[in-house]
């Protein structure tokens, strides 16, 4: 699940309501919120520069996911996301109490018969015959210092992924160790370490919010062929 970036830090704020009982309601202001500076989210600009924001959509933001008309073409180059347009992770700060769950419920609005790609580089191929590896939207809660190489630093609520279609839904998960994944290097670790390393991060965290991804990846990022979709999240809460 490694992904080469920055962290959106400081080019983000964040806003909140509820502080002090029950959940804390994090702001849908899509200025809030920004996707990954690595994303190829605009055709003719890979690897843009700067934080790109979703746009409001009412009380929530949206962002359609990138069209992409040379796949499988642009995922052939050596090395990771080479010229696809994708979008991978969308986040906000979050440095608050994280002791019960974190929630969230969004729309997905599909136009015509899109097809949805998520292998993206060459070490992660779509998958159409495994449907347990279809493109997914993916709860993440990411510490304040994370360098995008040491272990667990990232954590997926993979087990409670959303497969990517038409509707609307509501998830909530736990924040307990055997409810996420951790962004590992290889490395074997004992559950206690796990556990350990997954209370660090609930204390220290730094940025909370959704991927984009499939196949073994979470976070490696989607496009679409065929069609449109649009991603609507309309509330996202941790508390």
């Amino acid at each position: 699940m490694k992904l080469r970036s920055v962290l959106l830090g400081s080019l983000l704020l964040l806003t909140a309501c509820g502080a002090g009982h029950g959940p804390l309601v994090l702001s849908m202001r899509a200025g809030d919120w920004g996707m990954d500076p690595f994303t190829n989210y605009f055709p003719g600009n890979p690897g843009n520069a700067n934080v790109l924001h979703p746009t409001q959509a009412g009380s929530g933001w949206a962002l359609d996911l990138p069209v992409e008309a040379n796949f499988p073409a642009c995922a052939q180059n050596s090395g990771s996301f080479s010229g696809c347009f994708l979008v991978g992770y969308v986040e906000t700060p979050y440095s608050g109490p994280a002791q019960h769950q974190v929630s969230m419920t969004f729309r997905v609005d599909i136009t015509g018969s899109p097809t949805f790609n998520y292998g993206l580089d060459p070490g992660n191929p779509n998958l159409p015959n495994n449907p347990s590896a279809d493109a997914a939207v993916t709860i993440l809660i990411q510490e304040q210092d994370d360098d995008w190489a040491s272990d667990f630093k990232r954590w997926w609520a993979t087990g409670d992924k959303v497969f990517l279609a038409p509707g609307t839904f509501a998830v909530t998960v736990p924040l307990t160790v055997d409810r996420w994944n951790g962004d590992i290097t290889g490395a074997s670790y004992t559950q206690a370490q796990q556990q350990a390393a997954f209370v660090h991060t609930l204390k220290n965290l730094g940025h909370v919010g959704v991927t984009f991804g499939g196949g073994c990846c979470a976070g490696h990022g989607v496009d679409v062929t065929g069609g449109t979709v649009r991603f609507v999240l309309l509330s996202y809460s941790i508390s």
